[in-house]
């Protein structure tokens, strides 16, 4: 399914229907805690989601935007199973232009996480505990967003490929050793975050942690796009694949 956002276009890759459903899934079930009737705890699942998704799109929007101002075209983002990603064709000329463009999403993440977090504040000093469950989760909604939003913040600045930190884990690298070095070094840290995400989330599942699946399928992920980077890297020696 192909969006138009502003001047942005926003592909849902088919796996991203795999995002949409924990989200639903997740918020539905959360939503019980306010002892909502089922119709209403949909429609809590329902705004979550869609909050959520607004807000990981604001994050890929963000690198978009900062990418336009050094010559990319920065128009087109994809929705997939582990969250979205702007695309950026044009590999990065300079240091400082992958940094700004790496830190950008993080950043946006940061702000709309506090703005969301300090809005229920008003109605939390008035005491909601005896409102009616639908205005609970009015109030509560936003928060909880703004709650998640930051740590996709955080989350994003694991230092491995291809997350922001990653990005500006090279970009500094690349300031002070050079492109292809800060690759390899970048390649090299970024590995060891990743298999120790995989290796603590499996060892969350053989504890009978099922919470532990996440990190474990994200850091293999990781891994796995690391090093497809690394063979085309080593394959071409006159360019880089990033």
């Amino acid at each position: 399914m192909t969006l138009r956002f502003f001047s942005f276009t926003v592909v849902f890759l088919p796996n991203s229907l795999i995002l949409i459903l924990l989200l639903l899934i997740s918020s539905y079930g959360a939503a019980g805690s306010f002892g909502a009737l089922p119709l209403l705890q949909a429609l809590f699942a329902v705004l979550f989601t869609l909050g959520l998704l607004a807000a990981l799109l604001l994050h890929e929007c963000a690198h978009l935007l900062v990418s336009r101002s050094y010559g990319h075209e920065g128009n087109l983002l994809f929705f997939m199973a582990f969250g979205a990603m702007g695309v950026i064709t044009k590999k990065f000329e300079k240091p400082k232009e992958e940094f700004l463009i790496a830190v950008a999403g993080p950043l946006t993440s940061f702000i709309i996480g506090i703005i969301l977090y300090l809005s229920a504040f008003p109605f939390l000093r008035e005491g909601i505990e005896s409102k009616p469950p639908i205005f609970q989760m009015l109030i509560w909604l936003p928060q909880i967003i703004g709650i998640i939003s930051f740590i996709i913040g955080v989350f994003n600045l694991i230092p491995a490929f291809p997350m922001d930190g990653g990005r500006i884990l090279h970009s500094i690298l690349w300031k002070f050793l050079g492109k292809r070095p800060a690759t390899y070094k970048s390649l090299l840290i970024g590995n060891i975050f990743a298999l120790g995400l995989a290796f603590w989330g499996g060892y969350r599942i053989f504890s009978g942690d099922w919470g532990g699946l996440w990190p474990a399928l994200i850091g293999f992920w990781l891994f796995t796009n690391q090093r497809q980077i690394k063979r085309m890297l080593d394959e071409n020696n006159d360019d880089l694949p990033i």
